[in-house]
């Protein structure tokens, strides 16, 4: 919660601001009477550097930095889940039978790699037969993406492992240069 005092047209100012609107635009849109598009503008510019209206706009842009990293772990967490996933955390092996839905829904990282399940009920002889088909994401694009993301598949990484495997260790010290690590 922002601990800053501010007017409810600074309030509302800086939050079109933030919204991408012009400063010149969010001073009229706030509610601020203006004789000349000009004179907005200058008004505006006046605002931006008031301390209550900057501190209240990195308020708002720390909050939005907060929500896109907890919106990376989320979305790195279901890559995690689709590329570590196992059938049998789905499927009885030895019966070949969808486990029941309260084991299921014990485990929500194996739910998560399921991308499709249908359930078609076949009339047979012995009466009304259903038949579950159960489609999981492709483990290997998720693993992929993960390793991408990681930065395990940039160029660099891939140069240092296949150095590795030959037995040279390079590192990099505080400075930056690379150094042959014994």
């Amino acid at each position: 919660m922002f601990e800053g005092k501010l007017t409810q047209k600074q309030r509302a100012f800086a939050e079109e601001v933030f919204k991408g609107t012009s400063a010149t635009q969010s001073y009229t849109l706030a509610g601020y009477s203006v004789k000349t598009r000009t004179v907005a503008s200058v008004e505006a510019s006046k605002l931006l550097k008031n301390p209550s209206v900057s501190a209240y706009l990195n308020y708002l842009k720390s909050e939005k930095e907060k929500s896109v990293v907890i919106d990376e772990v989320k979305l790195i967490l279901e890559l995690q889940a689709i590329g570590l996933s196992r059938v049998d955390q789905l499927i009885d092996l030895s019966t070949g039978q969808m486990l029941p839905k309260e084991e299921l829904l014990k485990n929500p990282s194996a739910l998560a790699a399921i991308s499709d399940l249908s359930i078609d009920e076949v009339e047979t002889d012995q009466g009304i037969r259903r038949k579950r088909k159960l489609k999981m994401h492709p483990k290997i694009q998720a693993i992929e993406t993960l390793l991408r993301v990681s930065g395990y598949l940039s160029d660099i990484n891939l140069g240092l492992r296949i150095m590795e495997s030959y037995g040279c260790k390079l590192r990099q010290n505080k400075d930056g240069k690379w150094m042959i690590e014994e």
